[in-house]
């Protein structure tokens, strides 16, 4: 060998060298998924110290790389898109990547990515808190004008009422019509009624990025009010009726007011469990918190005592949301603290 020359093993070891310099993370998996190269700032988004991952399970951190590895999506030559990355404690990283497909030599892909949690993290908040405020302003209008009109179409037919016999014709008519209208005057002060379970209105959505996405967005959240995210959840499960936007909306709005319930509590725990029936998926948000006082009027927009903006109306929006798609979100009373179920129908 001429004395300038390098073999491949030196080579390999250069380029690593070199990789590791580089801030940016940067993986290259095998057509079966074990990782070629990795270098330390792909450890880092991983959370864990480099050398420390085994070869052949790296590709299990990345899925979809191996979506693309089997054929699943097809990709341009470094192409542009985002992707969650599941660190071996089971947490979702949100990464902004660019990746390649090997043709040739048995490689897979060459993806490079960074952590882009936290702008994930703040871009959902604050979108959050400007739906909600946006939404209160429209029920608010919305509602003030059905309460009034309800009112007078109620005082009409009442009267109406008050003054025909009983053998008249349209003595049941009036009855009815009163009725309705009082439905409609509950609407404004209760909230939305149950959905139809049976024609939800939404496509199918894949749960688990979204609750990858939730997860991403809350673990920073909670770590910073020292309090215990316990994540219970499948890492497999089917697909359900709605939209991304609306499940994470909900879930953000009940963590947050878990949050808030925690704020002072001694023990800070908060446990979101995920279980599947045979019609939908449930996921359950508990924390250790005080609990509720007044259930009756936890679902009420504008209700007496709540906390935070929007004055209740995160949970009386949140409720609107999973029924709109046939779904519900409810609360299940617990020995300690507060717990809510949202229930979203399967997508199959």
């Amino acid at each position: 060998m001429h004395k300038y020359q390098q073999s491949a093993s030196e080579q390999a070891d250069q380029l690593q060298l070199v990789l590791n310099e580089i801030p940016l993370a940067v993986l290259t998996l095998k057509d079966d998924g074990s990782a070629v190269l990795i270098n330390n700032a792909a450890y880092e988004v991983l959370g864990c110290r480099p050398g420390t991952l085994a070869a052949k399970n790296v590709g299990d951190m990345f899925p979809t790389l191996k979506d693309i590895l089997k054929g699943n999506y097809a990709l341009g030559a470094w192409e542009s898109f985002y992707m969650n990355v599941i660190r071996p404690d089971g947490g979702a990283v949100r990464c902004r990547s660019w990746a390649t497909r090997h043709k040739s030599d048995g490689l897979g892909v060459t993806c490079v990515f960074f952590d882009v949690s936290d702008e994930l993290r703040d871009h959902e908040l604050d979108r959050v808190d400007s739906l909600n405020r946006m939404s209160g302003l429209l029920i608010d209008a919305a509602m003030h004008e059905v309460r009034n009109l309800a009112f007078a179409a109620l005082m009409i037919l009442e009267q109406i009422q008050a003054g025909s016999p009983a053998s008249d014709p349209c003595a049941s008519q009036v009855h009815s019509a009163a009725t309705l209208m009082r439905r409609v005057r509950l609407l404004a002060s209760e909230g939305i009624p149950s959905g139809d379970r049976d024609a939800p209105c939404y496509e199918t959505v894949e749960i688990i990025p979204v609750l990858e996405d939730v997860r991403t967005i809350a673990e920073p959240v909670c770590a910073a009010s020292a309090i215990r995210l316990v994540w219970d959840v499948p890492s497999v499960l089917p697909p359900v009726f709605g939209d991304r936007d609306s499940i994470l909306q909900i879930m953000l709005n009940l963590l947050r007011n878990s949050v808030r319930a925690l704020s002072e509590a001694a023990e800070r725990t908060i446990t979101v469990h995920v279980f599947g029936t045979a019609k939908s998926i449930s996921i359950r948000v508990q924390d250790s918190g005080p609990g509720i006082a007044d259930l009756e009027t936890l679902f009420k927009p504008y209700r007496t005592g709540a906390e935070g903006q929007g004055s209740g109306l995160g949970l009386f929006i949140s409720k609107a949301l999973a029924r709109a798609c046939g779904g519900d979100l409810q609360y299940e009373v617990v020995p300690k603290g507060a717990c809510f179920r949202l229930d979203v129908l399967l997508g199959i």
